[in-house]
């Protein structure tokens, strides 16, 4: 369940387009999303993936970084 979502960097097509970065806080960490791919005018239209993430649940499994 995602609890507080923010632009941090606008892509170059449109605010949520491709290169845009997000950050996403969640009741057990945080993650930033890089949008990868943007395909307007379809809804959920974009290709994400996950640049940096903090969670306890990633460290207790051994992951440094997603």
């Amino acid at each position: 369940m995602i609890l507080h979502e923010r632009l941090r960097v606008c892509g170059s097509e449109a605010p949520y387009g491709r290169g845009a970065v997000r950050v996403l806080i969640w009741a057990i960490g945080m993650f930033w999303e890089r949008i990868t791919e943007y395909d307007p005018p379809r809804i959920r239209s974009n290709t994400m993936c996950i640049a940096v993430s903090c969670s306890p649940g990633m460290k207790k499994a051994g992951w440094n970084s997603a």
